[in-house]
């Protein structure tokens, strides 16, 4: 439809459209807009490195992409029962309003000459300024959902900072860093490998209970500009807390499953598959029969069937009983091969998000249950997925 969508005459028409439109004039092309907003924002999150920084299991690729896609959705949303008032895509009409509204004023009427060229230069800054921020809000949105552990962590980490005396965390454009006192960022960071080295030989709990101690031990030696990533630091942590509770979960599950003994059998590792996926399917069910009785929408048994068993499989995987044909799968990978034909962006992340509050319920029902004693699941058969 475009040869280039980000070229300039591109933009002086998208400029000019919202100029109209935010002055009370006809919507913009909505088309047009999504294009522009998912190619900006899948080049700011790619070059800013935030995968890196998240550590998504995806590609930086595919983590842009669901992440343009998320933010551009929320903006050119339309209200179902708006009055005749109300412009189309409020969020987007809000937030340009909110930016504009700290820039330098931009005329009313529609100009000529520079006039004109300094208002669509002004309309266009605005509208980086909201797609570089929706689609960084975007990301962390998705981040937390895909890595609840990791985003209660970094919540921990943060309040404990904050109540050290010593140390303090600096936002700067590469990222959130937690420092020491007199820390250079002119010199280099702490490296995870580095972090790796010196936090591994505490257990966790001394580490959050001493965090500004430990912390300031490490950040104070020499060699470095004394700071770290934060999330270099989560995910160093993270790892610790996983293999000490990973050891832990392997001596309660040969005691809590009859079957488990060291490694899970073939025939063990079926049950549990068909034990979580039963598990996962009733409480899906439940989830889509309260949405329907709110928006008297039909119910729909397929996608809670693909969502059940791509959580089951994630679960599964945690106990050493998933199928080795998914081993190397990512969670959306799954899905979408699970899936019988393509969805659109916005509908493959509502089967995400519905993967994901799926795959909490499971942990948090085979946890109760393996502290519980329980024996083996259900035995009557049940398909992964249609």
């Amino acid at each position: 439809m475009y040869a280039d969508i980000r070229s300039e005459s591109v933009r002086a028409r998208m400029a000019q459209e919202l100029l109209v439109w935010m002055a009370g004039g006809n919507a913009p092309d909505r088309s047009l807009l999504a294009l522009y907003g998912v190619a900006q924002i899948k080049s700011f999150l790619k070059a800013g490195s935030w995968n890196w920084r998240h550590g998504f299991a995806e590609s930086p690729e595919e983590v842009a992409a669901d992440a343009a896609h998320l933010a551009i959705s929320d903006l050119l949303k339309e209200e179902q029962h708006k009055s005749a008032a109300q412009p189309s895509m409020p969020l987007l009409h809000k937030c340009l309003q909110s930016v504009l509204a700290l820039r330098p004023r931009i005329p009313a009427p529609i100009g000529t000459g520079s006039r004109q060229e300094g208002a669509a230069g002004e309309m266009l800054r605005a509208l980086d300024i909201v797609l570089r921020t929706r689609g960084r809000q975007a990301l962390i949105r998705m981040w937390k959902e895909r890595h609840p552990e990791h985003a209660r962590l970094l919540r921990q980490l943060k309040s404990h900072i904050k109540r050290s005396g010593g140390l303090h965390i600096v936002h700067d454009a590469r990222g959130q860093f937690v420092c020491a006192p007199r820390a250079d960022l002119r010199q280099s960071r702490i490296s995870r490998e580095t972090l790796q080295r010196h936090v591994y030989p505490f257990d966790f709990l001394l580490l959050v209970k001493n965090c500004e101690q430990v912390l300031t031990e490490l950040l104070v030696s020499e060699g470095h500009g004394r700071y770290c990533y934060l999330m270099d630091l989560v995910h160093v942590i993270h790892e610790l807390r996983r293999q000490l509770y990973e050891h832990d979960w392997i001596e309660r599950l040969s005691t809590g499953f009859p079957h488990a003994q060291g490694r899970l059998s073939h025939r063990s590792a079926e049950e549990w598959r068909r034990w979580l996926f039963e598990r996962a399917f009733e409480t899906g069910m439940d989830q889509e029969k309260r949405r329907s009785r709110r928006s008297e929408a039909a119910i729909d048994e397929s996608s809670v069937r693909i969502s059940a068993g791509a959580a089951a499989e994630m679960v599964a995987r945690k106990i050493e009983a998933g199928k080795p044909e998914y081993a190397e799968f990512s969670q959306r990978q799954l899905l979408l091969h699970l899936l019988p034909a393509p969805l659109d962006a916005a509908n493959l992340e509502t089967l995400r998000r519905k993967t994901d509050y799926l795959v909490r319920c499971l942990m948090m029902v085979l946890e109760a249950d393996l502290h519980a004693g329980m024996g083996k699941g259900p035995t009557h058969e049940q398909p992964l997925a249609p």
